[in-house]
């Protein structure tokens, strides 16, 4: 791994390119070209430059502390029998002059664990496009299906990757393939791995969320509570009111009397149980 224009003061350095001595693989007589990739030094993060914004010295930050799993990764994939399938493409995320979405800045903010690699027989991606971008990023950061969780289309091989990448809490049913194609809303990633994804354990966190949840009962209960406030007001008069603000607001008031009427109700429940 090789960094490109590190001191030219850019804000977003973290564009990395395959040198192709570290790509090389072994020659005829079995002898293995190591020798410029074992004599680099680890890369040291230099200090913040006057005119660098905070935001561009955490994304350099980050690059940083992500170029030894980049470099481990690329070493890796010389081991492989099928290397040649794939191409390394240098990118930049995001590349300069493309405004970041909020889904690129949540990404940014995951660890990288893998380099981005497509296969050799799809073009090489248009690092102008939002989509591309996030679908990349995806790849780099999220989680690998195995080959029974995978989507429709990474199972019959049509992904310009051939692994099913997946972030459901930040890009939802989509994987990496499918957001990169345009097919994200077509994905069924997420149905067929919500059962195979790591199981983390439970906070009190989940658990208050799921208690906030309205069930079929509760919604009885409020029924019920507002047939009994009718029954008290109908001893005031329906007089009727064409005032579509007056009636508005009556119906805001007695959505707030109901609201009322629960949270007593809990207080006054709370300390039988």
């Amino acid at each position: 791994m090789t960094l490109r224009h590190i001191e030219s003061g850019d804000s977003f350095p973290e564009r990395h390119v395959a040198d192709l001595d570290d790509l090389k693989l072994a020659d005829d007589d079995g002898s293995a070209s190591d020798s410029v990739a074992s004599s680099r030094r680890a890369p040291s993060r230099p200090p913040k430059a006057r005119s660098e914004s905070p935001d561009g010295y955490e994304m350099r930050g980050r690059y940083w502390e992500a170029a030894d799993i980049l470099k481990f990764d690329l070493e890796e994939s010389k081991k492989a029998p099928d290397v040649w399938d794939y191409v390394y493409d240098p990118v930049c995320l995001p590349p300069s002059g493309v405004a970041r979405t909020p889904t690129m800045r949540q990404l940014g903010a995951m660890p990288i664990r893998r380099a981005w690699r497509r296969c050799s027989s799809r073009e090489r991606p248009n690092m102008r496009q939002g989509h591309v971008i996030e679908a990349i990023m995806v790849y780099e950061r999220g989680e690998v299906l195995d080959r029974v969780g995978r989507c429709k289309r990474c199972s019959e091989g049509k992904g310009i990757s051939r692994s099913c990448v997946v972030v459901p809490r930040i890009i939802g049913d989509a994987c990496s393939n499918c957001l990169y194609d345009g097919l994200g809303e077509g994905c069924d990633a997420l149905q067929r791995c919500s059962y195979r994804l790591p199981n983390r354990k439970r906070g009190r966190s989940d658990e208050s969320e799921d208690n906030t949840v309205p069930r079929k009962e509760d919604f009885t209960t409020v029924l019920k509570l507002i047939e009994q406030m009718k029954n008290t007001s109908a001893a005031a008069g329906s007089k009727k009111d064409q005032n579509v603000v007056a009636k508005a607001k009556r119906i805001e008031e007695a959505a707030l009397q109901v609201a009322r009427a629960a949270r007593e109700w809990g207080r006054k429940e709370a300390p039988s149980k």
